[in-house]
């Protein structure tokens, strides 16, 4: 009992030995001998990319967490353990753990290159051939980050890496990139010469033979780009096609522009060539919607036109109260009238063809083509076999319905000449009593004279003065259409004005010169004999 008791108190007191001995306090746990921080390497460069990793160690222990880096200079902890940057410098950085400072580190940021080249460093100033830029920075690609600036204005960027000019000179360009500037570049632009050519410079004032021209910009054919201009006294005029051709001998002054350029001048030289204008032929016919005849007579015109293809221009009058009583005598009544009475012919009209006012042609059972023909042939010989005069038209109808045009006459021979003008519709479909006495009710009239020159008497025209060899005049007549009363609805779009000219073989009797037609709202210029 007593050996019990004793071995008792023995581990009584035995237990707070042991627990004594095997628990220390904080302050009894050794401090870290050595905090050291290292990098991966000691340089990078400054393009925000590269980066630089830490390491820390602890007596000898690597930590990667209760650990933090500060860079010198900073309050705030480096985060993630690396460090990048795009500001070239020095750095100094140091670990803290448990407030033991580490060593210190010294991390270079190199500065990166920036570069700035092109693919070529001259262009043409055309304003299309382009040079176009790169930018690198340390080798890599950063054009589409970067701003471009022309040098000679700061203020200027270019919006896309490449540039082009229409102004000669020299041009100097530099990059911009994250805060950084690159070497500058040059790019000279030199001037394009753009020069006029013709393919001859001599040709004939006959209004065929004509002269080419070429606009070349340097070696670049820019014809159709061009615009070819004759000098004038006053405003020069711009062709319609890079070529040119006259019928009026004289001394001809051109140039080009392109692309606001003014290349140099050319002379062609328009030499006199005698004008052999087409002759053509005018007919009144004298014509009624009552008259079974008249029929016959139009079919006969139809023929001796197609014998002189577009050299017989017909116009056709309805007289009214005297011999007749045409229903589309309009408001020429007594224009047709007048043309009857002048006639002078045994049988009074109609039908009847008066070519070029004083050759009458009365309708015969089978001779009246061949007697058509033969005063066809008459108002030739009157003629002195030639036509002294050509006839350019252009017409156009106004918001007011006048038929304004401007009519152009040239001669080959100085005399005194005169002019008168019909406007005649075709396709007008009216009842017209045929040979066989029945009536066509559809019957279509054509060359209807319908309006004319107010006031000027169809025999003498209006004066054009006297104009000289191989000279032109041109002059402005304008027919109101609204101060005649036709009885029927007129469509302009089927109307045509048969102009002719007039002179004088004995200084008082005028006989027609030649004749031209010319579509309303169109035109019609010289024409000439192959």
């Amino acid at each position: 009992m007593k050996r019990t008791r004793k071995i008792g108190l023995y581990f009584l007191w035995i237990i707070p030995v042991i627990l004594t001995c095997g628990c220390t306090t904080r302050s009894e746990i050794p401090e870290p001998a050595e905090v050291i921080i290292s990098a991966d390497k000691m340089s990078i460069k400054a393009n925000n990319k590269d980066k630089v990793i830490f390491t820390v160690t602890v007596d000898g222990v690597e930590l990667t967490s209760s650990v933090t880096i500060m860079q010198t200079g900073k309050t705030t902890p480096v985060e993630e353990m690396s460090f990048a940057t795009d500001s070239a410098a020095y750095y100094t950085f140091y670990a803290i753990y448990d407030d033991i400072k580490s060593n210190e580190i010294n991390i270079e940021a190199i500065d990166i290159e920036l570069l700035i080249s092109a693919d070529k460093q001259t262009v043409k100033a055309n304003n299309k051939d382009t040079v176009i830029f790169a930018v690198r920075a340390d080798g890599e690609d950063v054009t589409s980050f970067a701003t471009i600036i022309f040098k000679e204005s700061p203020d200027s960027t270019l919006t896309e890496s490449e540039f082009h000019t229409k102004s000669p000179g020299a041009y100097t360009f530099y990059a911009m990139y994250n805060g950084r500037t690159s070497n500058e570049i040059r790019v000279d632009a030199s001037a394009v010469i753009v020069t006029l050519s013709v393919d001859k410079t001599s040709i004939r004032a006959n209004n065929s033979d004509k002269a080419a021209f070429i606009v070349k910009a340097d070696d670049e054919n820019v014809t159709s780009s061009a615009v070819i201009m004759m000098k004038k006294n006053w405003d020069d005029e711009a062709l319609d096609a890079p070529e040119f051709l006259t019928d009026e001998a004289a001394s001809y002054t051109f140039y080009a522009i392109y692309d606001d350029d003014t290349t140099n001048e050319v002379i062609i030289e328009a030499t006199y060539v005698e004008l052999r204008f087409l002759r053509n032929y005018t007919i009144i016919e004298l014509s009624s919607n009552t008259c079974p005849n008249c029929p016959l007579m139009a079919e006969e015109l139809v023929k001796i036109q197609r014998t002189l293809p577009g050299q017989l221009h017909v116009i056709t009058l309805h007289p009214y109260g005297r011999f007749c009583y045409s229903e589309l005598a309009g408001a020429l009544a007594e224009t047709a009238n007048n043309f009857a009475e002048n006639a002078n012919t045994l049988t009074p009209p109609p039908p009847m063809a008066i070519v070029d006012l004083y050759e009458p042609v009365n309708l015969y059972p089978t001779t009246t083509g061949r007697r058509l023909a033969d005063a066809i042939n008459r108002s030739t010989l009157r003629r002195d076999r030639v036509s002294l005069t050509g006839i350019a038209v252009q017409s156009k109808v106004d918001d007011d319905n006048v038929i304004n045009f401007e009519v152009s006459v040239k001669t080959k021979k100085t005399d005194t000449y005169r002019f008168f003008a019909f406007v005649v519709e075709d396709g007008v479909v009216h009842r017209q009593i045929l040979s066989d006495r029945t009536v066509d009710q559809n019957y279509v009239h054509n060359n209807l004279a319908t309006y004319q020159l107010a006031g000027v008497d169809p025999y003498m025209g209006a004066s054009l003065g006297t104009i000289g060899t191989a000279r032109e005049v041109t002059r402005l007549f304008s027919i109101c259409t609204n101060d005649f009363n036709t009885g029927r609805d007129v469509n302009l779009a089927n109307c045509r004005i048969v102009c002719y000219t007039l002179r004088a073989d004995d200084g008082v009797n005028y006989f027609v010169d030649n004749v031209a037609t010319c579509p309303v709202n169109g035109s019609v210029r010289y024409i000439y004999e192959k």
